[in-house]
């Protein structure tokens, strides 16, 4: 397949070629309309051979206590490997070191298998964003909370780098530690400050971009309902914050807006914010 960029000033004279990187099949150019669908299926191929080959954990229903095993849980190409040990016992802490030793074998396998899967589809597994908790949750019935205990295990898993034929580590890191995941940044135990953090800054950093922008006043309202106001909140709707504690990132939502409809940054938001923007223009 041959590719071109085309923006409002037209097509691109230069191409992109899928055998560009001397990698024959590697990418299919991401945003293309091809994309999606040669991602479906090959997405279809290697998860239905990875569910045979992989080890997953096992959920047990509160009522009927039947067990649903499952393996992977994916949005796009961001993917969580479920793995665990339903043997486990919570009073014998002891079992804790050998339980570790086992779960990084089977750790180990299911991300061999994975890179495979995904180098054999087309795709290349990115070590960078690669990372792994390793925790035993439980509950504390004197207070009534789910709490987790660390499992000791190696600090990493090495896998092969395809295209380099070299290995490359998989890091373990702290239960407790936030780190994106599926689009939000998380811990296991749900800690989402650095989620918080996170989304103030590019939150800021896009309303800096966007004061000082040259876009028309109509292109600005079509960015902001279409992008910029989604990119800020999407995120969020997976984390529990109080109105206090997101009031920062409503307070620069509130200055896009006021820029986006060529008000000044304090007007009063009573007046905008939950009208359709066709009557605010009308009066402007």
């Amino acid at each position: 397949m041959l590719f071109h960029l085309i923006t409002g000033f037209g097509r691109s004279t230069q191409e992109f070629n899928n055998n560009d990187n001397n990698i024959t099949g590697q990418g299919v150019l991401q945003g293309s309309s091809s994309a999606a669908p040669i991602y479906i299926i090959n997405s279809d191929i290697f998860l239905s051979a990875y569910k045979k080959l992989g080890k997953g954990s096992t959920f047990y229903h509160p009522l009927t206590k039947n067990p649903k095993e499952d393996k992977t849980v994916q949005y796009v190409d961001d993917t969580s490997q479920l793995l665990d040990i339903p043997s486990l016992d919570d009073n014998a802490p002891s079992q804790l070191q050998e339980i570790g030793e086992v779960l990084h074998q089977h750790a180990s396998h299911n991300a061999s298998t994975w890179s495979k899967c995904i180098w054999l589809s087309g795709g290349q597994l990115n070590a960078q964003k690669c990372y792994i908790y390793a925790s035993h949750p439980y509950i504390n019935y004197k207070n009534n909370k789910l709490l987790y205990k660390g499992i000791p295990m190696p600090s990493h898993v090495t896998i092969l780098n395809h295209a380099s034929g070299h290995p490359v580590t998989i890091p373990k890191i702290p239960y407790s530690q936030a780190k994106r995941t599926l689009g939000v940044i998380l811990s296991p135990e749900g800690a989402h400050k650095a989620q918080l953090k996170h989304t103030l800054h590019y939150a800021k950093a896009l309303s800096g971009k966007f004061r000082n922008s040259r876009l028309s006043q109509k292109a600005k309202i079509m960015a902001f309902d279409s992008v910029i106001e989604l990119a800020i909140n999407y995120p969020l709707i997976n984390t529990f914050f109080t109105n206090n504690e997101i009031k920062p990132i409503k307070s620069v939502i509130s200055q896009l807006k006021c820029t986006a409809l060529g008000l000044n940054q304090n007007f009063p938001q009573s007046f905008y914010m939950d009208l359709p923007h066709l009557v605010v223009l009308e009066f402007l």
